[in-house]
């Protein structure tokens, strides 16, 4: 697991069996000032198609705040304006469970545009104008589950922190926005440790 747990914020705990059911990977994560939340990655049953993928958070908020990426005026707040988000206490209650009762990683994905993108705008109440908004080859991010999670984090401060990919996304997600020195672990690796 080294590969995985190279940054100085996260620790991997290990498996744990949560609920009396499920068994989940599960992690430690520092927040900037010091108290530790916890996060869990729930093992798969049959085909495992994620991957575990440690981000940077200053890369992947640069990811995130691109024009094709889903909910990208989330991003655009700032640390200051998030914790206003009107799903954020939900964050703050989920977190505050601890180590008995880990929240699911963000589960994510990732690809590059492979074609332009075009609005049409109205202008002068008539005339339309076509307008690129993103470019082919551009990079996107989009979110299954965990924005808000995911913006609790980056408004404490973390330096990194573990997401959940499509295996077949991993990879262009950790040339993008991973944590330097880490890979995609599949999420059934992480029994045989």
């Amino acid at each position: 697991m080294n590969m995985l747990v190279t940054s100085k914020n996260v620790a991997y705990i290990g498996v744990r069996k949560l609920f009396g059911w499920l068994e989940a990977a599960t992690f430690k994560v520092l927040l900037e000032d010091g108290r530790a939340v916890h996060m869990r990655a729930a093992l798969p049953h049959g085909d495992d198609c994620y991957a575990v993928v440690m981000v940077d958070s200053d890369r992947f908020l640069e990811l995130w705040r691109q024009p094709l990426s889903s909910h990208r005026e989330v991003a655009l707040n700032t640390p200051a304006t998030w914790p206003n988000d009107y799903k954020y206490a939900h964050a703050v209650d989920g977190f505050s469970h601890g180590f008995e009762n880990p929240v699911p990683l963000a589960e994510v994905s990732c690809w590059r545009s492979t074609g332009d993108v075009v609005e049409y705008r109205t202008y002068f109440h008539f005339f339309q104008r076509k307008v690129v908004i993103g470019r082919a080859g551009e990079p996107c991010l989009s979110f299954v589950n965990g924005i808000t999670r995911t913006i609790y984090l980056l408004a404490n401060g973390v330096r990194s922190f573990p997401v959940l990919c499509e295996r077949q996304a991993a990879d262009l997600l950790v040339e993008l926005a991973g944590w330097k020195g880490t890979h995609p672990l599949q999420l059934s690796l992480f029994r045989k440790v």
